[in-house]
């Protein structure tokens, strides 16, 4: 068994600097289209850069630009937006966070988090990600 462990560990290295380029590409190439605003803010997922593999997963960028309203309840301080980059299983209704950054009002960009491996969770009703998941799985 060490030996796939030093597999996923070098299998896991890869994916992760693959999730980093392709996180910084999307933040910067992207589409922004509004999905929903609330009480934290606003949510923008990007029409440009959906990608879509086996198993009728989509893969799409979700921006959150919070309210002022939320930054003071929440303490969030110069925090002015988080990106993350989420997968959906469109067939089971699931949804798992891959990576986030987040970024300052001047622009500072916090390093990506990336979470390895994946967790995935039901998509609850009358939520964001079940806005999303209907805005991408037709």
């Amino acid at each position: 068994m060490p030996h796939m462990k030093s597999l996923w560990g070098k299998l896991g290295n890869s994916l992760v600097i693959g999730f980093l380029i392709l996180t910084y590409v999307e933040v910067w190439g992207a589409d922004w289209k509004l999905l929903q605003t609330n009480f934290q803010g606003e949510f923008f997922y990007d029409s440009e850069n959906i990608t879509h593999s086996s198993g009728n997963n989509v893969g799409v960028s979700l921006k959150i630009i919070y309210s002022e309203k939320f930054k003071e309840q929440e303490n969030l301080n110069k925090l002015d937006q988080t990106i993350g980059l989420w997968e959906i299983n469109c067939e089971e209704k699931k949804i798992c966070l891959v990576s986030t950054s987040h970024y300052s009002r001047e622009g500072e960009i916090s390093s990506p988090q990336v979470w390895l491996p994946p967790e995935w969770k039901s998509i609850a009703p009358n939520t964001i990600m079940d806005a999303l998941y209907k805005a991408l799985c037709k």
